[in-house]
């Protein structure tokens, strides 16, 4: 009796998700992997070569906190890695065992998306950011960050991409009120339904109703315009249905009219899941001496009117024509200055920001920051000012933190002094070879900069008779620098 009613809640327990879900238009649950990594005996590696074309890897572990070099392999033995993660969530702290890895793929379709992360025991995941190695950003890099409520010693990592090309399983046709439905074998009901379409202020909109967004499928709505471009919607919102099994979603397509769209198309495609079993969550053996970030030592540099953030160097503007306008020109000054990763300039009592970003700092925090919490900074509270005052309404010193647009990261403080010059022209100085420490990702503008910005917006004179100081300490790498810099406080008559 009780046998068979354990076979009964066995059968019921498999054929729920395989059988009649399916019959229910529920999505049948895929394979939990469709690929296994090997592990190289040798060089301790996890990598799979993918069916569809292109790689993936488990490159390295480390504990949160832990310094860039303090990396070890999926079986646990030490790497000889120096890995920074730049802007990743950490993972919810759950008292157990934490740990990072990351993961690199390469060579995948161009419309790919993912990765996406499961994991084996259970654990909070946190992912994204940049992954950085011996200062240079590693393409194709994701770091994932895990967290357990138990000590574990190991897990197993589950990666998935959608990589196959999107597959139209519903065709809207609005000017003949028509729907078609294509279906391959094996596919389920989809369940799709279209509720309506409309023309919006904003642009053509459909509704639809669509399965809610499993670990195994990834749907998308397009449009077709009449002269036969894809159009991809710029604004979705989305609602559960009462049941919670689908969801009802707007998409609005800006800048194209109702009756000049040919079709509205809704797509399907399946995420593919790699499995690396076994990764070992702490180290096997001693890994090296910790090996931190830290500021560069200090450095005096003197400039009139350039400045590179990267590695101290200072130039002048390229001198005009003999007799003719010296501010002729600004636009070609500019673009030669940050064509040569020049990051600054003087201006009228103000510093002028040609290729940087900034977050604002404390007086407090410019001696309590460390070099990560600098980096973490700058992506928390960016913004891409056009210039920087020299100090407050108050007087007092203005501090940020500061990345450069080859990557540099680092500390800046402004403080006022005076000082008498006058130009001398000449030929512009060269640039040195550029700093290899602390990288990071390209600038990202804002729209909105915070009150610290003012100030006149033109560009040096051949005379100047105020100066300003500022104190620059850069991230590993160029020296730590103090730097003083006469400003223009007039333009030429």
């Amino acid at each position: 009796m009780l046998v068979g009613l354990f076979a009964g809640v066995v059968g019921l327990h498999y054929l729920k998700p395989y059988v009649l879900d399916p019959l229910m238009g529920r999505l049948a649950p895929r394979p939990l992997a469709s690929q296994t990594a090997e592990r190289d005996s040798a060089a301790g590696q996890m990598k799979v070569a993918l069916r569809q074309g292109g790689t993936v890897e488990l490159i390295g572990i480390s504990s949160p906190g832990t310094a860039l070099n303090q990396w070890w392999l999926p079986d646990g033995r030490p790497a000889a890695l120096e890995l920074e993660l730049h802007a990743v969530d950490q993972a919810m702290s759950l008292g157990g065992t934490q740990a990072r890895m990351v993961i690199r793929t390469q060579d995948l379709p161009p419309d790919s998306d993912g990765p996406f992360f499961e994991v084996a025991p259970d654990a909070a995941i946190a992912s994204g950011g940049t992954v950085f190695q011996n200062g240079t950003e590693l393409r194709g890099a994701r770091a994932v960050v895990l967290g357990w409520s138990e000590i574990r010693r190991k897990a197993d990592l589950r990666v998935g991409l959608a990589i196959d090309p999107w597959r139209t399983v519903v065709t809207h046709v609005d000017g003949e009120h028509r729907t078609t439905h294509s279906r391959q074998p094996g596919d389920p009901d989809w369940g799709i339904e279209v509720h309506g379409t409309t023309d919006s202020t904003a642009g053509a909109q459909i509704t639809a109703v669509l399965p809610r967004e499993s670990r195994d499928w990834r749907f998308q709505i397009q449009a077709i315009d009449v002269a036969g471009r894809d159009r991809t919607p710029r604004m979705m919102n989305g609602s559960s249905t009462r049941g919670g099994r689908e969801a009802v979603w707007t998409c609005t397509f800006p800048g194209i009219a109702l009756d000049q769209v040919k079709e509205f198309r809704i797509q399907v495609r399946p995420v593919f899941w790699v499995a690396f079993p076994g990764v070992a969550l702490a180290p096997t053996g001693d890994l090296p001496a910790p090996r931190n970030l830290t500021f560069a030592p200090e450095l005096n540099v003197t400039f009139d009117e350039l400045i590179d953030f990267d590695t101290g160097n200072t130039s002048d503007f390229p001198s005009g024509e003999a007799g003719g306008n010296p501010l002729g020109d600004i636009g070609g000054a500019v673009l030669w200055a940050q064509k040569n990763g020049f990051d600054a300039a003087a201006s009228l009592n103000a510093l002028q920001i040609l290729n940087a970003e900034f977050a604002p700092v404390t007086e407090e925090e410019w001696d309590s920051l460390s070099p990560q919490e600098v980096i973490d900074r700058v992506y928390q509270r960016r913004f891409a000012p056009t210039h920087l005052k020299v100090s407050g309404a108050g007087g007092e010193i203005r501090s940020y933190a500061y990345q450069t647009r080859e990557g540099g990261f680092g500390l800046v403080r402004l403080t006022a002094v005076r000082t008498s010059t006058t130009h001398s022209a000449g030929p512009p100085l060269a640039k040195n070879s550029s700093c290899q420490g602390c990288r990071g990702n390209g600038p990202a503008h804002l729209d909105t900069t915070p009150d610290q910005l003012g100030g006149d917006t033109s560009l040096g004179s051949y005379r100047r008779e105020e100066a300003d100081a500022c104190v620059l300490r850069p991230v590993y790498g160029p020296p730590r620098s103090l730097v003083s810099y006469p400003l223009a406080p007039s333009l030429p008559t």
